[in-house]
Order: structure tokens, then sequence, then C-alpha cells
């Protein structure tokens, strides 16, 4: 059975979506994420932890109030926050076609909003899937959503092989039925997989496309958390930049200029680069 923490969890989750979301790159803790961190599963639950933190709540609260959130609840909270994102309505990127023959780079124009709905209503309808076990009447296996817990559990262990990789993340998953893990068919485990795709399509979405390059159906694997953090690093590294920009021009504090309206950022930037032009030339002007 699950424990008591991850009913409270489960409660949080699904009966307060959406989660509360700011702008990112808005606040002095955005500047603090290390991007570089082979740690990508933490560094995604801080950033949902910071995304929920509360001033009455101590930060460590939250990072575990995070933590134990589903994997798909978190990934829905970072494609909300990269939404935020001024101008971004979509989560672009690469992939290369899986044809041998071909191989192309396929460019990606995920729309937010759609991805967003798309995650919500399966997360929002159940906790937990109950699966029948094929030739087994009556025998059923149920198993709830993953979270960070779980994932950082996994990461402290060794595995020999996939397979055993496999098994240990369903019988930790399991909240009914785990005795029946073991007497189950490689067939079945695929089944299983597969039905735990269609409870939880964001952990392992895939986008079916046609390839530009060779004009064959593909279906690629995308990982929707890393995408997030991807995009969510170059905002990080813009915020930087236009600190840098404007302290050295004007001599503010980083807190003085992220209290400063983007739209005056940006015109102060442009102020700045107008300037810079006509100094490397003389004959521009600038009003």
């Amino acid at each position: 059975m699950p424990s008591g923490k991850s009913d409270r969890t489960s409660s949080f989750a699904f009966s307060r979506l959406p989660l509360p979301a700011r702008d990112f790159g808005n606040r002095i803790v955005d500047l603090n994420f290390d991007f570089q961190t082979p740690d990508r599963v933490g560094l995604a639950i801080r950033i949902v932890a910071a995304s929920l933190h509360d001033a009455d709540e101590d930060p460590d609260a939250t990072e575990a109030r995070a933590s134990a959130l589903p994997l798909s609840v978190r990934i829905l909270q970072l494609l909300r926050l990269v939404s935020t994102i001024e101008g971004t309505k979509t989560l672009e990127l690469t992939r290369s076609c899986p044809r041998p023959d071909c191989a192309e780079p396929i460019e990606l124009a995920l729309p937010l909003e759609g991805l967003i709905e798309y995650g919500a209503r399966p997360v929002t309808a159940r906790t937990n899937l109950a699966w029948s076990v094929p030739g087994a009447s009556g025998t059923t296996i149920t198993l709830r959503r993953p979270t960070g817990d779980d994932q950082r559990g996994w990461q402290k262990r060794r595995y020999t092989t996939r397979a055993e990789a496999a098994r240990h993340l369903l019988e930790t998953i399991a909240v009914d039925g785990r005795e029946h893990l073991d007497t189950m068919s490689r067939e079945a485990e695929g089944d299983l997989a597969n039905a735990m795709s269609e409870f939880d399509p964001l952990v392992g979405f895939q986008m079916s496309t046609e390839c530009p390059h060779c004009d064959q159906p593909v279906t690629l694997p995308v990982d929707l958390e890393d995408a997030c953090l991807l995009r969510l690093e170059r905002e990080h590294r813009c915020a930087l930049d236009t600190i840098h920009e404007l302290a050295a021009s004007y001599g503010w504090t980083e807190s003085e200029i992220l209290r400063i309206p983007r739209n005056r950022r940006r015109h102060y930037l442009n102020r700045i680069h107008a300037a810079t032009s006509v100094r490397r030339d003389p004959g521009a002007t600038t009003r």
C-alpha cells in the first residue's frame, strides 16, 4: 500500500491543478539555478519547488513537496513555466529521423497550450491505473504514477540489465497486486508498459509525424522535461545577460533590475545598443 505521504501528495497534486505559476526569469531565485548540473531530476524538482514556494513555508519543505509530486505533474508545471516566457507559444526541438537510411534532422514545434491540455486530462481523471492481467480472470495490478522521490531512489541503485530496472520500477509504483508481477510474461509486461504510457502520456511522450526528408511516417520519442529545461536555460542566460548590460550601464543591482517591467528593460537595452552603434559609427543617429 502507498504511504501516507504519497496519499497526501496525490490529494495536493490532483485537487489543485493547475498548480500556481509565475513568470520564469523574473525573480532572484531564478538566477541561482545551475543548469550545468548532471542531476537533471534534482534541477527540475528545484525549479518546480521555486514556482510553488510560499513565503511562509520553509524552502526545504517546498522542495520535499515538489519531489513528492508525480513526474507527470512536474512536467506539466515545467510546461506552464515555459509558457510564461514572453512570446513563447511552442516548445521547439530537433530530433533525428529514426530511419537508418535517412537520419536527417527533423524540427518540431509542439504547441504548449495543446501539450498542457493533453497532459492534464488523464492526470485529473484518475490517480491510479487498475490493469487486468491477461489470461488471469479477476487478477488486477494497480499502479500509481512515479514521483520525484521514486526517481531519486532509483538513481541510488545499480541495475545489471534494463529488464531488472523495469521490474523494480513496476514494483515501486505497484499499489496493489505486486505479487502478480513475478508470474507475468514478457508480453504481459509490454502490455502493461503500453497501458502506463496511455495512463501517463507526458512521461513517455512520443510524436508521430512525417519526415520532411524521406517522406516516411515516423514516431519520435520526446523527453518533454529535458526540452523544458533547455528552454528555461536559454531564458536563464538571457536574464543574466540583460542584468549584466543594465548593471554595467546604469549601476543598478540585480534586485532593482528585476523589479523593472520587461518592456522597460527592453527599452533601456535598445538605448544602450543604439548608443554603442553611434560610438562605432559617428555618422549614425539615435532618437
